[in-house]
């Protein structure tokens, strides 16, 4: 008998998924594969990156693994369900797997205020007992309850991150989808929400599916991660591992593409869990 996998059942499991769309039009028509047999699982407490440049398919996992789009061949299988097949299934998924979007400036409605935007989850779970969360989900991510009946344009691009971040954790989900968090932000204000994010996973116990196309990012916050290239999984593995001795030719390209000398020197470009809540004070007014 082999040795026992000390991994916990996933939390979430792709299994051999596909995705594709239609592109273009009449004679032009035609089928671009997204996804293409994609196997990934992510286990409780565990933050999986996944890396690749634009188009190769990340997102749309990453849509898949939220419930937003349906695949074409495979199974997404939350706890053990699988969420396309299994009644039920998927509004277990939903109330409990949630996604931080790339552009906190689109990803807020900007005629909303702050409060009905964190409430705004609850309300179509039909959560009733909603008083003081919306203010509990703020202080959460450092800023204060009264940026509540504030408009989404009165904050700074990493303040509407935070936002949108305190949005995500408003149903107390045990899995995030982080896609591309802090690519739309100065790289200042990166660092505090990549610190956030860590804070967030160490005290709340969550999970994390961060994709992104910076390896150097991955690797400073990921337990494992998976390389994409034209929709496949090429590359699979301990973070560190898979950074500093890269199996596949297109992993290389990506790590080799990473300015800087933080990229080869191993050291992480986070701070410490323990200077976020100093971080967070000051980046109340300029963050």
């Amino acid at each position: 008998m082999g040795a026992e996998d000390p991994r916990p059942n996933p939390l979430l499991d792709l299994r051999g998924v596909k995705k594709s769309f239609l592109s273009g039009g009449g004679i032009r028509r035609r089928t671009v594969v997204a996804v293409s047999g994609v196997s990934l699982s992510i286990c409780p407490g565990e933050t999986v990156g996944l890396v690749g440049e634009s188009g190769s398919g990340k997102s749309t996992v990453g849509r898949l693994a939220v419930g937003l789009l349906r695949p074409d061949e495979g199974a997404v299988v939350f706890k053990g369900r699988d969420i396309n097949a299994e009644r039920g299934a998927l509004d277990e998924l939903r109330r409990r797997v949630s996604i931080v979007f790339q552009d906190p400036h689109s990803s807020l409605d900007p005629r909303m205020r702050i409060r009905r935007i964190l409430e705004e989850p609850l309300r179509v779970q039909k959560v009733r007992d909603i008083a003081g969360k919306a203010a509990a989900a703020l202080d959460r991510v450092g800023l204060p309850a009264s940026g509540l009946n504030k408009f989404p344009h009165e904050f700074s691009g990493g303040q509407r991150q935070r936002i949108a971040i305190a949005r995500a954790l408003m149903l107390d989900p045990v899995l995030v989808i982080c896609d591309e968090p802090v690519s739309a932000l100065d790289a200042s204000v990166q660092a505090q929400i990549l610190n956030l994010l860590l804070d967030l996973r160490k005290h709340l116990g969550l999970a994390y599916l961060f994709i992104s196309h910076d390896l150097g990012v991955v690797r400073h916050v990921c337990d494992r991660v998976a390389v994409m290239y034209r929709g496949e999984i090429v590359e699979e593995g301990p973070a560190e591992a898979v950074c500093t001795r890269p199996r596949h030719d297109y992993t290389r390209r990506l790590f080799d593409a990473i300015p800087g000398p933080c990229a080869q020197s191993g050291k992480t470009a986070t701070e410490p869990a323990a200077k976020l809540r100093e971080k967070h004070e000051k980046a109340v007014g300029s963050g």
